[in-house]
């Protein structure tokens, strides 16, 4: 029997991804911030592990510069215009998330920690750029 794997990229959500934290609704910006969240959280485990490589064979990295860095790098793949959409998605979702209440039901993520996350990314997403003019 034959398996064919239908897994999306990360290339492939991150339009789906930036839609909903422009456009949905709480749920639907929420759920895409923990997508992106997931994203971070599986680079910093693999920055973990190749810094642990690392810190066999010479000294040790600044640990969060290199996770940003990382996770920049991967962004800096991406095509122009989807870092484009991701950059103004971010923003609108920054605006946004000053003024809207969230439920107590949605879980324990505070607007503040949903703003500190969400400029982050943005940052992440000016350092993509910033590679990728390097590369032209």
């Amino acid at each position: 029997m034959h398996t064919v794997d239908i897994t999306p990229t990360w290339t492939s959500l991150v339009p789906v991804l930036a839609h909903l934290i422009a456009d949905g609704n709480a749920k639907a910006r929420a759920a895409a911030i923990g997508e992106l969240e997931r994203l971070a959280s599986a680079v910093d485990s693999m920055n973990e592990r190749a810094r642990e490589e690392r810190a066999r064979a010479a000294a040790p990295a600044d640990d969060e510069s290199a996770n940003f860095d990382a996770i920049a790098r991967c962004m800096a793949k991406l095509p122009p215009e989807n870092i484009t959409m991701m950059n103004q998605a971010i923003d609108t979702a920054i605006d946004d998330s000053e003024h809207f209440e969230r439920d107590s039901d949605e879980g324990d993520t505070t607007r503040a920690d949903e703003q500190a996350a969400l400029c982050h990314i943005s940052a992440m997403i000016v350092r993509a750029r910033e590679i990728q003019e390097a590369k032209q």
